[in-house]
């Protein structure tokens, strides 16, 4: 019990409570957007604005070919602060230039992922710019997190937050689904534009000049993007396939479904943005990496039981708010589950990995968890529909946790001090 109040004053001491407080906010500010935009568009322009969002989001981890990622990782172990900012120069430079030319490659893809529908090949174009958006917040984040600012980071996630959910509103009781799309867009880039102009914007400077080789940087960089990628996919695989083997209210009802076990993966994620440095500084010391992975699994083992049994005792209440249209309580539950065990083991120690500069193994096990939802999905959606899917992200999400926990165990016997 010691270990874990002290693993909480840890957190507590590296502003973690600023972090929780603004993913926390974030997520309530998106599921209050997302609410409002369910009852507001009708459910077929729903279905549309979700699968259009999805195949963006299938790019959007390559934003800066991974320049965030290698930011965060390399600028985490810098040996000097005039090092870490040359690293935060030449990742927002490199990375600026990448996600321009990534743009470029995703314009051959849109006429394919619209399916000659007028309004999802409106939304795709509009979402291209959200590649950029999410490269500046992307970059601006790290920034912050490796200079160990961590509490202007919360702060800079709550103001994101509060733009997206005034022009969210806004953009959409004007304009519907077109000013919701918008809205995703316009709010990343202002809140980076306010937050340059408070504090500084990064000089453009493409210039190495570091100890550490160009190709590890970049190597990294681009397995991470690959890996985030790959994971997406698993997310992705199932909205695609339902949409293609049974129709868009189904995308919707899907949607809805997942809601609440989706941002409740968000909980470990506050924990390893937090610390996650601190990690990667640590990354051969077997004592601490074991001691904290131990600590957390204890506290979260509680917090995900405690999840069940609220979702199982006021998940049906809580969906009686939506609307008869949607009736999503079975499919849930399963998904609550799978995220309670990704919650103990895929989403921490996929990043503890990350922080180990093992973006190989992310890769790998990726891979090997995506093949599983595309079969699953293919063998299961035509005979259970949306129960299949739910059951082929559940059982991928399980082997995804299994590979990452023996690979952890691996690592602490084989590669630390």
């Amino acid at each position: 019990m010691q270990g874990i109040i002290n693993f909480i004053k840890d957190f507590h001491k590296n502003s973690g409570s600023w972090i929780m407080s603004a993913t926390l906010f974030n997520k309530l500010i998106l599921f209050l957007i997302k609410v409002f935009v369910i009852i507001y568009i009708e459910k077929e322009v729903l279905g549309q604005v979700v699968y259009s969002i999805t195949m963006i989001a299938f790019f959007t981890p390559f934003v800066g070919f991974g320049s965030p990622a290698g930011l965060l990782r390399y600028g985490s172990i810098a040996e000097s602060d005039e090092e870490r900012r040359e690293v935060i120069d030449y990742s927002f430079s490199q990375g600026l230039v990448n996600t321009f030319i990534l743009i470029l490659l995703i314009v051959p893809f849109l006429s394919f992922l619209s399916k000659g529908e007028e309004a999802t090949m409106l939304f795709l174009c509009i979402l291209l710019g959200r590649v950029l958006a999410l490269f500046l917040n992307n970059h601006q984040s790290a920034q912050m997190r490796v200079d160990f600012q961590n509490k202007r980071y919360g702060q800079y996630d709550m103001m994101n937050s509060i733009t997206l959910f005034v022009l969210a509103f806004a953009l959409t009781y004007l304009f519907q689904a077109v000013g919701y799309v918008v809205s995703l867009v316009i709010a990343p880039i202002l809140t980076f534009i306010i937050y340059s102009i408070l504090y500084g914007a990064p000089k453009f400077n493409l210039k190495w000049n570091f100890n550490f080789p160009k190709k590890s940087y970049w190597i990294y960089a681009m397995l991470t993007s690959f890996s985030g990628v790959v994971s997406q996919m698993v997310f992705f695989v199932d909205i695609y396939l339902i949409r293609d083997m049974i129709d868009n209210e189904a995308v919707a009802e899907y949607n809805v479904a997942g809601l609440i076990p989706l941002n409740v993966l968000v909980l470990p994620v506050i924990f390893m943005r937090t610390d996650f440095t601190k990690i990667a500084s640590n990354y051969k010391n077997r004592a601490f990496l074991k001691n904290y992975y131990i600590n957390y699994l204890y506290l979260f083992l509680a917090i995900s039981v405690a999840g069940m049994l609220v979702s199982y005792f006021l998940g049906e209440w809580l969906f009686s708010f939506i609307g008869e249209d949607y009736q999503p309580f079975e499919i849930f539950m399963y998904l609550m589950a799978a995220v309670c065990i990704s919650i103990m083991f895929r989403v921490p120690l996929g990043n503890m990995i990350s922080a180990f500069g093992k973006a190989r193994f992310n890769t790998i096990s990726g891979v090997i968890t995506l093949v599983f939802a595309v079969v699953l999905n293919l063998l299961f959606i035509p005979k259970y529909g949306l129960l299949g899917a739910t059951w082929a992200t559940c059982i991928s999400l399980i082997i995804s946790s299994v590979l990452n926990l023996a690979y952890f165990i691996w690592y602490l016997k084989y590669e630390c001090e």
